[in-house]
């Protein structure tokens, strides 16, 4: 008898409802039940939509929620990294640089002066 393990069986975690496992489905609800207790039911169902936006992962967005995504969206919007590279390219004629975007489309050309 024989059988195959499928790959990365050590992160399979089981997702019961809406794709959020036992584990998310304990901490949103713990969110409702303190929300309703402290603050009233329309807080704790507000705050229990915000948990399950923070729980939630979509492969879309990166496998990140949509919280952690806006949040890092937002951070890189107003506070852009720069990527600055040398203009050094290599002796010899034909020698060129090209930065291409996702599409293949040239966004940029470096080509030696020779």
């Amino acid at each position: 008898m024989r059988y195959q393990i499928p790959p990365d069986v050590l992160h399979y975690e089981v997702r019961l409802l809406f794709g959020l496992s036992a584990q998310d489905i304990m901490i949103g609800g713990l969110v409702v039940i303190l929300g309703i207790q402290k603050l009233g039911i329309a807080a704790g169902l507000l705050l229990g939509a915000l948990a399950l936006l923070g729980l939630k992962r979509y492969e879309r967005l990166g496998n990140r929620s949509p919280l952690v995504y806006l949040a890092l969206w937002g951070w890189n919007h107003w506070r852009p990294q720069r990527v600055s590279v040398p203009r050094v390219l290599p002796g010899g004629s034909g020698i060129r640089l090209e930065v291409t975007d996702w599409e293949g489309r040239a966004m940029y050309r470096l080509e030696d002066e020779a």
